[in-house]
């Protein structure tokens, strides 16, 4: 029962060996392997898929074989023609690269000689096999071409926004794909239309929302008071249009507020000691302050300031810089006991400090200065408590005046000058680098422009390419930094070019002759010629060879238009011809007219369109009155008497055929009616 079973199972059956592939010498001889298994109702044999016989041995396909030995001394070219299959090369692949050099091979085949068609290669002659067969191709140089780079993200996300990319003149000169691959050409030399570098996106309307005005001034000075601002609804279309609609349009739930209570502390403000002035010495890191006063101190001390409340909940302490309320960071914070610490100070910080609990306390204002500079005051209290200059003589309100405004100077500077700071460190963006430009007088930018590198050039017939290293720096307050290159386009002069050619010592150039006179070339335009010159490739020892040597990219111009008083067209007309009647009226006369150089007298095109043009066509005029016309032709065809002509020109019409427009046909009707009619 087993062994029937084993004879039903899945096996593998290998069919006959082919003939030998060679008729001498070795050769390879082939067979086919199935998947079979047995019908146990019809013992029929069933071919399955060879996954069911994978755990099976797998039999051999091909073998070695030999029908004889070749002889040593055999006519190759004899066995050649007698073989019935023979090794053919058929047509050339496509070139493996437009430009810059590839190659096409040519397809080897084995064709059966009796019927011209390809067989297997194991059915030709395999040490009859000819070498493979290739030809360089596409030898020029590559042309310049656009190239781009992918869009920037939209500026807006509804509403018409805009995105960019750059989009540059480039060659390619090298098949890597590395950073050296491509130099950047000027625009003119692509010849194509440029790209655009901005396209409009998201193109879709955008769904109502709030917009809020700037909020007025609080309608008290002291105490509690309010601010208001206006708030709408608006919608900005797929174009970017902005349209005011009903508030109930808009979500009520996030309409932002349009009234708030502000203040700047109680009315009744405590007597401040503004004619307390403190500096740091040099040697001092840390400082404890206390209210009133100014005090002017170094970049990057760490200070506190003590907040002179007493029966007050010190945690409910807050301040104000400037007029607004601090938040607590990493750098300023108000403390639990209600002192304000500022961790290394920063010429930003610079301002007027308040404290408050229910109340205005007092404030102290703060300078600072970069530590390398000298001082510019002697230090007034060796305390690093403000002193109370309870003893000392109080100066004039004047002398109070002008030091608060010169401090108040000060600290707009330092305003300034961090503004600044921020537009230099900001990432590369449009506003930011509009904003610069308002403090040119106070930055000076300029390229840093490196060496240029050897020249690189594989071939003499493809320019090669020089490169250097381009960065932008910035001098402000006497520090230089590094900075965007996008910051120098904006303040400083056009960006030099970071490429251009060039070519090997041992490579020939073009030489050009010198121009030719402009004033013997010929007419191009109005006061306007063409001169021209040779253009050859040479050795730098003289000898000319062909210009594909060269690179075709760079060669010179062989024709230029140049400024020819001598280039003025006219009208020229021929004489009259004769009449184109002997009776009657005596018909037209017509002459030729052309528009020629006057220096030369030959064609000059279009050049005459803006002077008046001579006639060229007029009405007969007879020494002596002509005799009447006999009948003509038309006559036998007019049956409408009031069919007459109306012009002593319609014998034109006879001449150029033209009764296409209505009024040449009313005043030229007998003319007309016969030009028509001879058409049949």
């Amino acid at each position: 029962m087993d062994n029937h079973n084993d004879w039903q199972a899945p096996r593998l059956v290998a069919g006959e060996w082919s003939t030998c592939s060679s008729t001498c010498g070795t050769g390879v001889m082939s067979r086919t392997v199935e998947c079979v298994a047995v019908n146990p109702i019809s013992s029929a044999p069933i071919k399955l898929p060879m996954s069911e016989c994978q755990d099976q041995e797998q039999p051999k396909l091909f073998e070695s074989c030999e029908v004889r030995s070749c002889p040593l001394q055999e006519d190759s070219k004899l066995n050649e023609d007698e073989a019935p299959n023979q090794w053919r090369y058929g047509d050339w692949t496509q070139c493996s690269a437009s430009c810059l050099g590839g190659k096409q091979k040519a397809a080897l085949k084995c064709i059966q000689v009796a019927t011209g068609k390809s067989v297997q290669w194991s059915q030709c002659d395999a040490r009859r096999r000819p070498p493979e067969k290739s030809r360089p191709c596409n030898q020029h140089p590559c042309p310049p071409f656009w190239l781009t780079s992918k869009y920037s993200e939209c500026s807006v996300s509804c509403g018409s926004g805009t995105a960019r990319r750059s989009v540059k003149c480039a060659q390619t000169v090298s098949k890597t794909d590395g950073a050296d691959a491509h130099i950047v050409l000027r625009d003119d030399r692509c010849h194509f239309k440029k790209p655009q570098e901005t396209e409009t996106c998201n193109v879709i309307a955008c769904p109502p929302t709030w917009v809020t005005a700037q909020w007025t001034e609080c309608s008290r000075s002291c105490d509690s008071g309010e601010r208001r601002r206006q708030v709408w609804c608006e919608i900005r279309d797929s174009r970017g249009k902005t349209q005011r609609r009903p508030d109930v349009e808009c979500d009520a739930n996030t309409k932002p507020q349009s009234v708030e209570v502000c203040s700047f502390g109680s009315c009744a403000r405590p007597e401040l000691l503004t004619n307390r002035v403190f500096e740091q010495n040099v040697e001092q890191k840390k400082l404890t302050l206390g209210i009133g006063g100014v005090a002017t101190l170094y970049q990057g001390t760490s200070i506190k300031i003590k907040c002179p409340a007493k029966k007050f909940d010190k945690k409910k302490i807050y301040w104000k810089k400037n007029g607004k309320r601090i938040k607590n960071d990493a750098h300023i914070k108000v403390s639990a006991n209600g002192n304000l610490r500022v961790f290394h100070a920063r010429m930003e910080d610079a301002g007027v400090y308040e404290c408050f609990t229910d109340r205005l306390q007092g404030n102290v204002t703060l300078n600072f200065k970069y530590r390398d500079f000298p001082a510019t005051r002697p230090d007034l209290s060796p305390k690093v408590q403000l002193p109370s200059n309870r003893n000392k003589q109080r100066p004039s309100t004047e002398a109070i005046r002008e030091d608060v405004i010169r401090e108040q100077a000060n600290v707009l500077h330092k305003m300034n000058v961090s503004l600044i700071e921020a537009l230099l460190t900001a990432p590369n963006d449009e506003k930011a680098r509009e904003q610069l430009k308002k403090y040119g007088n106070e930055l000076v930018a300029r390229w840093d422009i490196g060496h240029w590198s050897e020249c690189r050039q594989k071939t003499c017939h493809v320019a090669g390419y020089q490169a250097r290293g381009l960065s932008c720096k910035v001098t402000f307050h006497g520090e230089t930094r590094n900075v965007d290159n996008s910051i120098c386009e904006s303040l400083a002069s056009v960006r030099p070019p970071e490429t251009r050619p060039c070519h090997r010592e041992d490579c020939p150039r073009w030489e050009a002759s010198q121009w030719s006179e402009c004033s013997s070339q010929r007419c191009v335009g109005s006061m306007l010629a063409q001169k021209r010159r040779n253009v050859t490739c040479r050795f730098t020892n003289g000898t000319t060879v062909d210009i594909q040597h060269c690179d075709i990219t760079n060669r010179p111009a062989t024709t230029m238009d140049c400024p020819n008083q001598n280039c003025k067209a006219e009208w020229r007309t021929s004489d009259w011809g004769s009449c184109s009647s002997e009776c009657g009226t005596g018909g037209v006369q017509l002459r030729l007219l052309s528009c020629v150089w006057i220096s030369s007298g030959r064609p000059a095109g279009r050049n005459c369109e803006q002077m008046r043009r001579p006639h060229s066509a007029r009405a007969c005029v007879a020494d002596e009155p002509l005799p009447p016309c006999m009948p003509t032709a038309s006559a036998l065809y007019q049956r409408d008497a009031s069919c007459q002509d109306q012009s002593r020109f319609c014998d034109i019409i006879k001449l150029f055929h033209s009764c296409d427009s209505m009024e040449v046909r009313q005043k030229c009707c007998s003319t007309c009616t016969f030009v028509e009619r001879k058409k049949f």
